[in-house]
C-alpha cells in the first residue's frame, strides 16, 4: 500500500505552502491566489514546527500542454 499523500501520487497535482508571520498574512495571500488561479482554498493556518510563524497549504493541478 502506498502511504504517500495524494499530491505525491497523482500526476499534475501539487501542494503549495505559504508561510508568514501571522494567520492574517498567509490567508490574505492564499485568498488572492485562489481568486485568480484554479486552486483549492487554504487549509487552516498551523504553526511551523521549530520556527516562528504559521503556514497554510493549497492544492492545484499543473497545466500541461496536452490537457
Amino acid at each position: 500500500m502506498d502511504d504517500r499523500p495524494a499530491y505525491l501520487k497523482l500526476p499534475g497535482l501539487v501542494r503549495i505552502t505559504i508561510e508568514g508571520a501571522s494567520p492574517k498574512d498567509v490567508l490574505a495571500v492564499a485568498h488572492e491566489l485562489t481568486a485568480c488561479h484554479n486552486i483549492t482554498g487554504p487549509s487552516t493556518p498551523h504553526p511551523i514546527p521549530g520556527e516562528p510563524g504559521v503556514s497554510i497549504w493549497q492544492y492545484g493541478y499543473a497545466a500541461t500542454p496536452d490537457g
